[in-house]
Parts: structure tokens; sequence; C-alpha cells
């Protein structure tokens, strides 16, 4: 009997004395990480659940982290409207719903990854936040004008090689042609190249 009184009081002990850690885990958000992956321009909503198991109502305001440069961009939801900043009430062993709207940048941004956090206070103020991986592609439409203007910029590369290979060659041919003639009167032949308009031999008009 003194056997089980002392296991029950020390097993009553281990559950007075857990770490505090675990308390972590009466706030909490799901899903969390969240990954999407998104086309230029694309927009996606997604709803996030704050749990609250302890016996008080947990009040926060959520700060949106949004990246200066990357692939999307993203605000809270509310009433239709985006905010970078949000108020929520979770009430005591209950929940409580917020949305995130995520969009893709365009203008002939590649496609990338964005890492988008945003922070609230844990449990004894410990610091935490919802992880958001936002996976945009490049646009089709631009990633074709690419291709087309690539291989645009080969053909006239390959173009203008080709016609200065022939004009070298065209050139150097030229000065090995010579226009002879022969003159009427004495018969000479003379280089017409040099501009000659007498026979240099007899004087002749040619």
């Amino acid at each position: 009997m003194l056997k089980i009184i002392t296991t029950l009081f020390t097993l009553s002990m281990l559950i007075i004395l857990l770490p505090t850690s675990f308390a972590d885990d009466i706030i909490y958000v799901e899903p969390n990480p969240y990954e999407v992956s998104l086309w230029p321009g694309e927009s996606n909503i997604k709803e996030f659940t704050f749990y609250n198991k302890g016996n008080e109502t947990w009040y926060c305001d959520l700060r949106f982290l949004i990246p200066s440069c990357g692939g999307a961009y993203g605000y809270f939801l509310y009433e239709g409207e985006t905010y970078p900043y949000h108020s929520i009430e979770v009430p005591a062993n209950g929940s409580s719903t917020f949305k995130v709207k995520l969009t893709g940048r365009t203008l002939f941004k590649i496609g990338g990854t964005t890492d988008f956090y945003i922070d609230y206070p844990g449990e004894n103020y410990s610091a935490e936040n919802i992880h958001i991986i936002v996976n945009t592609w490049p646009e089709p439409i631009c990633l074709s004008i690419i291709i087309i203007l690539f291989l645009v910029i080969i053909v006239l590369i390959i173009y203008y090689k080709k016609r200065k290979k022939t004009q070298g060659h065209s050139n150097f041919q030229q000065p090995m042609q010579q226009q002879v003639r022969y003159c009427p009167n004495c018969g000479t032949p003379i280089d017409m190249n040099r501009g000659y308009k007498f026979c240099p031999k007899c004087g002749k008009n040619l």
C-alpha cells in the first residue's frame, strides 16, 4: 500500500514539475508552414486558424513581413480589403480564423521562391511566426517572348556573319577582273580600269 501511495505521489510531482515548454502549445496556428505555387498575376486566398487551449481570451496584433523584392506579395484580407496588419481575438478554449491573400508578381518577373513571415507573440511572450512559402513560375507569354528574341538574335548574327564573309570575298575578287578593250585603230589592248579615254599608242579617241 505504501508503495502505491509513493508511486502516485511521484507521478503527481512529475506532472506538476513538467517543463514549461509544453505551454507553448497553448497558442498555435494551422497550417504552419504553408506552401503554394502561383503563376505571375495569379492570386490565392488562404484561411489560417488560431487555436487557444488556455482559459483566457487571447488577443494579438499580427504583422505581415513583406519582402522588398521577390516573385510574390501578400496581405491580410478582411472584408474584401487588404492590410499589412491585422488584430485577432481568440476565445478561451476556442479558435479564430483570418485570411491571407497571396499574389504573384507580373512584368516579366522570373519565377522563384518568396518567404513570408507573420509574427505573433506566443505563450510567455515568446516570438513565434507563421511561415508562408510562395513559389512563382515564369509567365508563359513572357517566357515565349524571351525565347523568340533569343532565336531572332542568333539568326541575325548568323546572317550578318555570312553577309560580311560574302562581301569580303566579292571585294577580293573585284581587283582581279580587268576590263580590256582594243583600240579600233591600231588594235592595241587597253586596260580600261586605268581610265584611258584615248589610245596610249596611236591617240585614237576611244
